[in-house]
């Protein structure tokens, strides 16, 4: 990275912080779900390991913060946390991360799913929503949404196709 790229993004960085400083100010909760997106992010990685080192079906969650379960009172109260309650027998690994867009799906969690070395036997994704911020990023999300579920689609694993259309 370059001098110039390293102070840009320190720039960014100072934007982000500043802006969410104001805005945790001016909208009731946003700071306390903020304050949520690190110890939530830690606390599926614990949950990850464990889950690794035992035996029995594996469901792999990929997505953004929905699928962190930001929000709620801890990870178990998220979908994926409420889901998982009801499936006592699957191992569950988390690989969400926080803000994700369906590019981010494609190009870091699923190579991290094939990392594992484990098929998993569910996968679920809920994704999309960051791409739909601004049209710079909805145009191309569509064709990255259809790539990824080809890319799932070669898992031998279940997983449901929900199209709202």
């Amino acid at each position: 990275m370059t001098a110039t790229a390293g102070r840009a993004r320190g720039k960014a960085a100072v934007t982000t912080s500043a802006l969410m400083s104001i805005i945790s100010r001016v909208v009731p909760g946003v700071g306390r779900v903020h304050a949520q997106v690190l110890p939530f992010a830690q606390a599926w990685r614990e949950a990850n390991a464990a889950a690794l080192v035992l035996e029995g079906p594996l469901w792999v969650a990929l997505g953004d913060s929905m699928t962190q379960g930001i929000g709620a009172a801890g990870i178990s109260g998220g979908w994926v946390g409420q889901l998982a309650a009801q499936l006592p027998a699957m191992r569950l690994v988390n690989l969400s991360v926080t803000g994700a867009r369906v590019h981010d799906v494609l190009t870091d969690q699923l190579p991290r799913m094939r990392d594992l070395g484990v098929r998993p036997d569910l996968i679920t994704v809920l994704i999309g929503a960051n791409d739909m911020l601004t049209r710079g990023r909805r145009v191309p999300a569509v064709g990255q949404f259809a790539a990824l579920l080809d890319a799932i689609g070669d898992y031998d694993a279940a997983w449901i196709r929900y199209d709202a259309t």
